[in-house]
């Protein structure tokens, strides 16, 4: 059986193949990296599964896993903090995404034209995401969102908070983390003034929307339960069949049914 060795995220691994593998299946299903997604595997299409592999965003669907001995892999676990925040701020805060899905591999696609050119232009960010598809959110935002990003990108300065919900009902402390007035508690007399609009007037940012572009908010297919089975849909040979009987056995006959 193959070895493979490989630095993921800044760690030397060594992977053993026991069957023909690609390289969303190996991080997904045997590694545990689920940040990226499978949208349309092993067809390309919609960008989901996008990583850097040797600083090139790659589409891991595609990608044989047993190609990439001594390959340099990097996915959004694998981005400093820096790249991370500035990132899921500036989704969150010009609205690029909706259900999150393709979210992160776009993020991925982003880190690659940003390394490459720091300021791009609209019609530079309309061709990188030339090959990625979002079926809610449309492009405009997702575009706003890069560019917020190239803002930061290699400044090293933390943009502004993109917010959460709140955590204390009461008072309205921390209502967003954007808030730089909070609510006095209700057994003082007087309110506050509010000078400041990320408050009171502005919507609330999305509910673990950074999650969402870092692939740390799960979708079905990211979950994972002790002793989980899979099942497959078997349709009929026969669309006008009329189904008389059914033999179970050989299906009672596996372990764990």
């Amino acid at each position: 059986m193959p070895q493979i060795k490989i630095i993921l995220n800044g760690r030397p691994l060594t992977v053993t193949l026991d069957e023909p593998l690609s390289t969303l299946e190996v991080l997904r299903e045997k590694l545990g990296i689920t940040s990226l997604k499978c949208g349309c595997a092993p067809q390309a299409i919609c960008g989901c599964c996008t990583i850097l592999i040797n600083g090139k965003a790659t589409k891991a669907c595609t990608r044989p896993f047993a190609k990439l001995n001594n390959a340099t892999i990097v996915t959004l676990e694998g981005l400093d903090a820096h790249q991370r925040q500035v990132l899921s701020r500036a989704f969150v805060t010009k609205g690029g995404l909706q259900c999150g899905f393709c979210t992160p591999g776009i993020a991925m696609r982003a880190v690659e034209l940003l390394d490459k050119t720091p300021h791009p232009t609209d019609e530079q960010i309309k061709k990188a995401l030339a090959t990625h598809l979002c079926r809610c959110t449309g492009y405009t935002k997702i575009i706003a969102s890069i560019r917020e990003a190239s803002r930061h990108w290699n400044s090293r300065l933390t943009p502004g908070p993109a917010g959460s919900v709140g955590r204390d009902s009461s008072t309205g402390n921390l209502c967003f983390e954007s808030a730089s007035v909070a609510l006095r508690p209700r057994n003082q007399d007087s309110l506050p003034s509010l000078t400041d609009d990320s408050t009171v007037g502005a919507r609330a940012s999305r509910y673990r929307g950074q999650d969402q572009v870092l692939g740390q908010k799960p979708f079905v297919d990211d979950l994972k339960v002790p002793e989980m089975v899979h099942g497959a849909l078997r349709l009929t040979d026969h669309a006008r069949a009329k189904v008389i009987s059914i033999d179970t056995a050989p299906a009672l006959a596996i372990e764990g049914v």
